[in-house]
Order: C-alpha cells, then sequence, then structure tokens
C-alpha cells in the first residue's frame, strides 16, 4: 500500500480524561477536539492539512469513539461521532495517537513556532504565498528568540540583559546568529536565512510584494529546519504529561 494512504492503524486506546468530563462533550465540541488532535498528528508525521470527511468508508479514517467505561472515555476504530482523514509521510505511532487524543481533549494545543509553520502551509496550499512568507518568517524567529531566552537563562544571564538583547536583535537574520554564537550548528546557512526568509519577508510585508510558489516553498523548507533545531517537538510521552497538566480542560476541572 502506498505510504500516503493510511495515516493511523491502531485499533483501541484507552485514555484517562479529567472529571467531570463527559463524553458527549467530544460529539457537541469535535471541531475543536478534532482540530487540536490532527495538528498535533499532523506536526509528528508530516500530516498535510487534514479535514473531517463525509465518507465514512474510506479506509484512511481514524474513527473517534467516545463512550462512557468505568470513569474513563474509550477511543476505537469504527464508525462514530467523527474521524480524522488526512495524507501523512509516514503512520502515527500508538503513543502519538494517544498523545493526540489527549491534547484534543484538554484542547493542548501546539507551540507557537509549529502553530505558525503550520499556518504558513495552510497559507501556501491556499495559493496566499505571501501571507505563507511572512508566516513562515514569524515562525522562525519565534523559535530562535525561545531558544535564545531560554539559553542565555541557563547561563544565569539576568533577565534585563536579555530582554534588551532581544529587543536589539533586528529580526531572524540577527536571532539566527545571536543562536549560532550559543554554540548552534544549524541545518540552514545564514545565506538562506537571509534570502529565503528575511529578504522576501520585507519585500511580502513592506513593499507589498507579490511573491510566487517558489519563494515560498523554500520559505516553509528554511523555517523548518530553523524550528526542528531551535525549537523541537516535546516526545509524544512528555506532551500527554503537558496536557494533562496544563491544557485548558484540565485547568477548568482544577
Amino acid at each position: 500500500m502506498d505510504r500516503h494512504s493510511i495515516l493511523i492503524r491502531a485499533a483501541r486506546l484507552r485514555v484517562r480524561v479529567p472529571e467531570p468530563f463527559q463524553s458527549w462533550e467530544i460529539e457537541d465540541q469535535f471541531e475543536s477536539f478534532f482540530n487540536v488532535a490532527s495538528d498535533w498528528l499532523r506536526a509528528w508525521t508530516g500530516l498535510s492539512a487534514p479535514s473531517v470527511p463525509s465518507d465514512s468508508s474510506d479506509p484512511a479514517l481514524l474513527f473517534v469513539r467516545p463512550r462512557r467505561n468505568r470513569g474513563g472515555v474509550h477511543f476505537a476504530v469504527g464508525r462514530a461521532y467523527g474521524s480524522i482523514a488526512a495524507y501523512a509521510e509516514r503512520s502515527a505511532t500508538r503513543t502519538e495517537l494517544e498523545a493526540a487524543i489527549v491534547c484534543g481533549i484538554n484542547r493542548y494545543g501546539l507551540p507557537p513556532p509549529q502553530s505558525l509553520l503550520y499556518r504558513a502551509s495552510w497559507d501556501r496550499t491556499r495559493a496566499d504565498f505571501r501571507q505563507a512568507v511572512i508566516d513562515a518568517c514569524t515562525a522562525s524567529e519565534v523559535a530562535l528568540a525561545t531558544t535564545v531566552r531560554s539559553k542565555l537563562a541557563d547561563m544565569a544571564t539576568p533577565v534585563a540583559v536579555i530582554d534588551n538583547a532581544l529587543k536589539k536583535a533586528d529580526g531572524v537574520v540577527d536571532l539566527y546568529r545571536l543562536w549560532v554564537i550559543l554554540g548552534a550548528r544549524p541545518q540552514a546557512s545564514e545565506g538562506r536565512v537571509m534570502n529565503e526568509l528575511a529578504a522576501p519577508r520585507n519585500d511580502a510585508a513592506h513593499g507589498g510584494a507579490m511573491l510566487g510558489l517558489d519563494i515560498a516553498d523554500k520559505a516553509i523548507d528554511a523555517a523548518s529546519k530553523i524550528v526542528e533545531g531551535a525549537s523541537p517537538l516535546p516526545d509524544p510521552r512528555r506532551v500527554t504529561a503537558l496536557a494533562r497538566r496544563f491544557g485548558s480542560a484540565a485547568t477548568r476541572t482544577a
């Protein structure tokens, strides 16, 4: 079978949920659950922009059926209230699937860099290449600023000094240089950052230039390498723990 044809092969998962979470909440709020869960699956697997399908006979669907079972909600493959269909670079693992479901239940979304990077990809899909470049560059800036702040804090740098350094950093190129000075060995070169992110972003944001697909693709690829190196996604098990602790549903029932 083609490697893009199946996203999920896991059959049954038992996922602990916060009380007083009720199974009907997934039915009533499925869109929110679906968006968060599929965002995480996409980030881990290279999932293309997913959508809730109308054809429930498609074998590439992940069906999620909520029902009460000893104080929990049981998820199973089968016809149910909603489903996830998409194409990915690889199948999601059972651990990734469980983490995505927990994130969906707790409304624990992707970190900002990955969320912005996905937005850039979605802009590209809609042929809004100008906005795709802007969002890709912003994703890079957020990832770089986050890791630079973290590394300087680990060196016991005073907060005021960190804040001042970041304020004086003039965009993605300066942030990239700070990152390298702090020891990073990035996959994307400074030349790529300048020519494929900073320059087209300035043209798009300030000059109002109309950019093409090739420029958008280069910007998204460069941004993907920066985000992956500067702000990688946590391990799925770590994400599961964070979602249960800090997700909005967990906060609501705390």
